[in-house]
């Protein structure tokens, strides 16, 4: 099963299920998303077709198998979540140039191969 192929309301109904320890009531569901019985429902029929979650008509508790498939789609359903790969690391931090200010960059920094007319300019001196 793939994330993309769950309703948004299945998607919310997952995350949410998957902070609550011993399940939720359905009415539960309903008032944290204020979104129509028949779209909660839906979104409920399908996370138990998946076998991601299991009901017994007021409360929805999430399988084993959910837990697991909640663990490998997180990133997809927490996208604001931290990914420490993207974070830059503190030695190439420094502080912003003010607006309009000069800026020099320094010649024997650049690449020789990619500018190879400013490296012959230097030489020339």
């Amino acid at each position: 099963m793939k994330i993309r192929t769950l309703s948004k309301t299945a998607r919310l109904i997952l995350r949410d299920l998957s902070r609550a320890d011993a399940g939720l009531y359905v009415y539960t569901i309903y008032r944290r998303f204020k979104v129509s019985p028949v779209e909660i429902s839906k979104g409920l029929r399908q996370l138990v077709q998946h076998g991601v979650i299991a009901t017994d008509g007021s409360r929805a508790v999430m399988t084993e198998k959910g837990r697991d498939f909640v663990k490998t789609a997180r990133w997809q359903l927490w996208p604001g979540a931290s990914k420490p790969w993207r974070q830059c690391p503190p030695e190439f931090k420094q502080e912003a140039l003010p607006v309009n200010s000069p800026y020099a960059p320094q010649i024997t920094l650049l690449d020789k191969r990619a500018f190879p007319q400013v490296h012959q300019m230097r030489k020339g001196k």
